[in-house]
């Protein structure tokens, strides 16, 4: 089900305030029902709330293994097979603000092939696409945490073959970016625009 537009409440500010700063955005979902992720992350940025020292500790740790000159390979090969790198444009049309996500995902129906995926990288999430009707159930696995992003390209940068125009994009645009959603608005966007042209190109 969509969730509607709706206003804060007194009681939702508090409890952001409450909670934003120990907690992820994935922890903060289920606590506010009423609000999407993106509602959730643009009212924090207006009410200028910041995460905790205990919380920054931990996000400046890459959750991303490192990776064996054969796991290397095998990354690689399945990402540049069967995979998306790729800056994400989200809209808050309510408060008239866009900013950009850096993903990494890959795609197929063997779940078992995403599994073994995750494995070998340490970090990501795997989930169900929707099914449609007449179709085998397809699967994909999304690295969204910048930190890891950045931890993974740069280990398989030099095997990667038809993605590496967009992994050397992605690792510029966390380098010099992605600290800051809201800057450098002209900059990321043309950024954006250039890996989404890779990406369109197929090379």
């Amino acid at each position: 089900m969509l969730k509607t537009r709706n206003n804060w409440t007194k009681e939702e500010i508090e409890l952001l305030k409450k909670t934003y700063p120990p907690k992820t955005i994935n922890e903060l979902i289920p606590l506010f029902p009423r609000h999407t992720k993106i509602s959730i992350g643009m009212k924090s940025f207006h009410l200028r709330l910041s995460k905790s020292m205990n919380y920054l500790g931990h996000m400046r740790k890459s959750s991303v293994k490192k990776l064996s000159k054969t796991d290397i390979g095998y990354v690689s090969g399945l990402i540049d097979g069967e995979g998306t790198i790729a800056i994400q444009k989200l809209c808050d049309n309510r408060n008239n603000r866009i900013f950009f996500v850096p993903c990494i995902s890959v795609s197929n129906t063997n779940l078992a092939v995403l599994e073994y995926l995750k494995q070998k990288i340490g970090a990501g999430h795997i989930y169900p696409h929707v099914k449609k009707k007449n179709y085998k159930i397809c699967y994909a696995y999304e690295l969204r945490r910048t930190l890891d992003i950045k931890t993974l390209l740069e280990q398989i940068l030099q095997s990667l073959i038809i993605k590496k125009r967009q992994a050397e994009t992605l690792i510029k645009f966390i380098t010099d970016y992605a600290e800051s959603p809201f800057n450098n608005r002209n900059v990321r966007t043309d950024l954006y625009e250039k890996i989404k042209e890779v990406n369109r190109k197929g090379n």
